[in-house]
């Protein structure tokens, strides 16, 4: 649904320019260069998403929930799904497909992703090039891309289905 990827793009929007400085510090102490950090707008969620969409943007309280960027609470309020994680949005040719969000505080996952099937790599992009890497997660992955590698990255530990395994055709050499 073209409303959702404008949701997603959004809130990826929204948690790119609220980058504060302890995640910041984070992803420059995991190496990651101000460059990079622009490029895939990495974020972070630290609240006002769901005024931002619903007042600022004028988004349907129903499309952010179903978009699933927005969580109900038990009272029936709604907020921001991914609050307190540094967020690595997933692009394909221009459009945002998913969101990714990691921990900085010990919450009980350190990764959560957007609910329901995870059906893109991380920068499929990549698969573009003869030779490509495959890291299993998205800081791994960034960070054989800052090294000038091109690589896809796999959102989680088991999350590499057969149905991936076209998008490798274009592909003669492949490293895991």
């Amino acid at each position: 649904d073209q409303r959702i990827e404008e949701i997603l793009g959004e809130t990826a929007r929204f948690y790119h320019q609220s980058l504060p400085p302890k995640a910041k510090r984070y992803l420059t102490k995991r190496g990651f260069s101000e460059g990079t950090i622009s490029k895939f707008q990495i974020g972070y969620a630290n609240g006002g998403l769901r005024e931002h969409l619903l007042e600022k943007c004028k988004f349907p309280l129903e499309l952010c929930l179903k978009s699933h960027v927005l969580k109900k609470t038990e009272e029936g309020s709604a907020h921001d799904f991914f609050y307190g994680r540094i967020i690595f949005p997933t692009l394909k040719q221009g459009h945002m497909v998913h969101l990714s969000g990691r921990s900085l505080s010990g919450q009980t996952s350190k990764y959560l992703h957007l609910p329901g099937e995870i059906k893109h790599l991380y920068n499929e992009e990549a698969l573009s090039f003869k030779e490509v890497f495959i890291a299993e997660g998205i800081p791994d992955c960034l960070s054989l891309i800052q090294a000038g590698y091109p690589t896809v990255g796999i959102l989680g530990t088991n999350n590499f289905k057969p149905e991936f395994l076209p998008k490798f055709s274009g592909c003669e050499t492949i490293y895991l």
